[in-house]
C-alpha cells in the first residue's frame, strides 16, 4: 500500500497563491494529491475555488471537466458559475478546423 501523507498547510497555501499561473491541466495535476483537510488548513480554499472556476471554462474535454468537478467536490471547493464566452467558442471552432 502507498503511504498517504497530508501535504503541509504552508505548501498548499503556496499552491493557492500561484495556482492562477497554472494551465488547466497543471491545476488538475496539482489538485489530485490534496485532501479537503489540507486545503482547509491552508486557508486557500476560496482562491483555489476561484482558480478552478476559471480553469473549468478552459478545459478541452468533458472528461477533464468531470475530473475537475469531482476533485473540487472532494476538496470541498465550491466552483462558481462557469461563463463559457463566445471568444472561446470561436477559438474552439478554429482549432477544430485547423486539425481537420
Amino acid at each position: 500500500k502507498a503511504l498517504r501523507l497530508q501535504p503541509p498547510a504552508p505548501l498548499v497555501a503556496s499552491l493557492a497563491e500561484t495556482a492562477g499561473t497554472l494551465s488547466p491541466e497543471e491545476l488538475l495535476a496539482a489538485l489530485r494529491p490534496l485532501s479537503a483537510q489540507s486545503v482547509k488548513a491552508s486557508g486557500g480554499r476560496d482562491t483555489l475555488a476561484a482558480v478552478a472556476t476559471r480553469a473549468m471554462a478552459q478545459l478541452r474535454s468533458s472528461r477533464q471537466a468531470w475530473e475537475l468537478e469531482a476533485l473540487c467536490r472532494n476538496l470541498r471547493l465550491d466552483i462558481g458559475e462557469v461563463n463559457y464566452d463566445e471568444d472561446m467558442a470561436v477559438e474552439e471552432s478554429q482549432e477544430k478546423a485547423a486539425s481537420s
